[in-house]
Parts: structure tokens; C-alpha cells; sequence
């Protein structure tokens, strides 16, 4: 018996399978899609598997966060404890500190908040058409982990270009990009995947452990600071107010530079 709501947990093999489970939503961020993503990956932690994997269904990855899911109001919600604060934070940081390789297997759309939880994975597989990008600055605000990841990861000009345009990308074109493992034909997604986990299978967990450690050390920290401070002063302007209510009322925000 699946003891969350949001997200379905599978033991097969030498792999743990999370499924986001929420697609009338698109497997967006909610506060409980949050708390069950979080506490599967911890539980993840403490199984015999070589490695997690972190999926979708139904052709969709994760469109980002839910913001009707949140009872207070956008900037008190999103600009304080969930976007800039603990709940995101937490939930980032377990995936960069599990102590076991995490996969993002992208089968369907991911947008902002699954953007970034693809780019805080250790591997990437993304099917060619699937859509990608961070849309936060069409509704006011600024990615939060993208800040950073994407500076590390492509070039400064490809970076300001997928989160300033706030445009949508297919799985081919970020990987030309520079990012992630593979962009294959959506329905390879997951036997790419599998043959990572046989590869990873093979080799000392401590030593995957001590490579990733190694490897993460210098995420987050100050850049992380100055990235959160960036998001919650954003939340302060009119225009992330007029975001918000334009993407709740479904029609284009009328924003006036304030």
C-alpha cells in the first residue's frame, strides 16, 4: 500500500522508483506533493538500492509549483516559506545530498520547479520533444535553484536566454545546450535510464557517495543566499502581484515596472 498521496514509491531492483502522481495537476509543487516528494527520498536513503530514480507519468515530468494549492495570499505563500523559503530549500537540498545517484527520468513537460528539480539531479535522460524552460519571469518573479545551476552548467548567454525570455525548450535543445546525459526518443527515456543503474549498480556505493559530496561541495552556500534574497524581494513588487492574479484569472499580466 503507497503511503503518500502525491507520489507512488517502487522498489525494483537495484533502483527506487519515485513517480509523481498528481497529473490533473501536471505533478506540480504543492505543499503536499513537497512533503511526499521530501520524505520518499529520505526513506530512499535508507534502502539497499544503487540508486533513485525520479519520474512522471502521462507525460508529464512536473509543470512547476501549484499556486492555487496555497491558501495564503501569492507573496506571503510563495515569496516566504515555499519559494523562498524552507519547503523548496528542503526538498532541492535532499536531492543534492542523498547519499545515492538520483535520476531524473523526464518523459513529459518540465517547467520551473521541475526544471530545476531535474537540474539538482545527478543524471538526466529527457525525451527529445518534451517541453522545458523556466516561464517565472512572464508572471513577475525569478527561478530560484535555476540561478545558480544554469551559471554552472551552460553559458552566461544561454543561461539570461532561458530565464529572462522565460521561453519553452524542447529535451534535444537544452542538451545541445550543454545540459544533461541524453536527449533520446521519448519512449527510450526509461532504458537509458535502467542502463545507467546497471552501471552504477556495479560500483562501491561509498564511492558514489564520496564522489558526489566531492562534486557538490561548492553548491549553494552564498550563491544560494543571494539567489533566495533575489526571489523574495521580487515577491515584494506589484508586478508579481499582477502575475499572480493574471495566471489565476487566465490572461496575459498587464505589468507596469513596479
Amino acid at each position: 500500500m503507497n503511503e503518500h498521496e502525491y507520489v507512488d514509491v517502487e522498489r525494483a531492483g537495484p533502483k527506487t522508483v519515485i513517480t509523481l502522481d498528481n497529473v490533473e495537476k501536471r505533478n506540480r509543487l504543492s505543499e503536499g506533493m513537497i512533503a511526499d516528494l521530501t520524505a520518499a527520498l529520505e526513506a530512499a536513503e535508507r534502502d539497499e538500492s544503487a540508486a533513485v530514480v525520479l519520474t512522471g507519468k502521462d507525460g508529464v515530468f512536473c509543470a512547476g509549483a501549484d499556486i492555487t494549492s496555497f491558501e495564503r495570499d501569492a507573496k506571503e505563500a510563495l515569496g516566504g516559506r515555499i519559494f523562498g523559503g524552507s519547503d523548496f530549500r528542503v526538498l532541492f537540498e535532499t536531492v543534492e545530498e542523498l547519499e545515492k545517484p538520483v535520476i531524473a527520468a523526464i518523459d513529459g513537460m518540465a517547467l520551473a520547479g521541475g526544471f530545476e528539480l531535474a537540474l539538482v539531479s545527478d543524471f538526466v535522460v529527457v525525451g527529445e520533444d518534451v517541453e522545458m524552460g523556466t516561464p517565472e519571469s512572464k508572471i513577475g518573479i525569478a527561478p530560484g535553484v535555476a540561478y545558480v545551476r544554469l551559471t554552472e552548467q551552460v553559458s552566461h548567454y544561454r543561461a539570461m536566454e532561458i530565464m529572462m525570455t522565460g521561453a519553452s525548450f524542447t529535451g534535444a535543445e537544452v542538451v545541445e545546450m550543454g545540459l544533461f546525459n541524453a536527449a533520446v526518443p521519448v519512449e527510450a527515456v526509461h532504458d537509458v535510464v535502467d542502463e545507467y543503474v546497471r552501471q552504477l549498480d556495479r560500483v562501491a556505493p561509498v564511492a558514489l557517495t564520496v564522489i558526489k559530496k566531492i562534486a557538490n561541495r561548492h553548491r549553494g552556500g552564498e550563491d544560494r543566499v543571494v539567489a533566495n534574497l533575489g526571489v523574495s524581494v521580487l515577491f515584494e513588487t506589484d508586478d508579481a502581484k499582477e502575475g499572480f492574479e493574471a495566471f489565476r484569472e487566465k490572461r496575459e499580466p498587464n505589468f507596469e515596472g513596479s
